[in-house]
């Protein structure tokens, strides 16, 4: 078990204690190194509608790319300067132009994480038996 992992029940006390972090959650953000940036990005914390409007794509990298132009906000992948100085007519053609196909899988994936669709639940054994 890791360190921050607690080995005990989470109580309705514990919770209403901590109601300002949950009304606050949907304004975090994180920073991603990104290699080919040789810098970091900012992405905010994407919520449940984005999550399953990019699941529901029928193809999954166009997902990727629609779900990495929504929660970057750090540089503005929206920004018409940027879209203007890169020369792209469509605004989502700016991820193809600075992320390398590979990064833009990794950018959705931790997104994903960040909502908490990816490793954020554990299974706790019961070491009694």
């Amino acid at each position: 078990m890791k360190k921050n992992e607690k080995n005990q029940v989470i109580t309705l006390k514990d919770i209403l204690k901590r109601k300002e972090f949950f009304e606050n959650k949907k304004n975090q953000t994180m920073e991603l190194f990104v290699k080919s940036l040789d810098g970091n990005i900012v992405i905010s914390k994407p919520d449940r509608e984005l999550c399953m409007d990019c699941l529901d794509m029928e193809d999954a990298s166009e997902g990727d790319r629609y779900f990495v132009y929504e929660i970057v906000k750090e540089p503005n992948l929206q920004s018409t300067e940027l879209h203007e100085a890169f020369g792209v007519d469509v605004g989502m053609d700016i991820i193809d132009k600075l992320f390398d196909p590979g990064e833009i899988a990794s950018i959705a994936k931790e997104g994903m994480k960040f909502a908490g669709y990816i490793d954020s639940v554990k299974t706790i054994e019961d070491l009694k038996n």
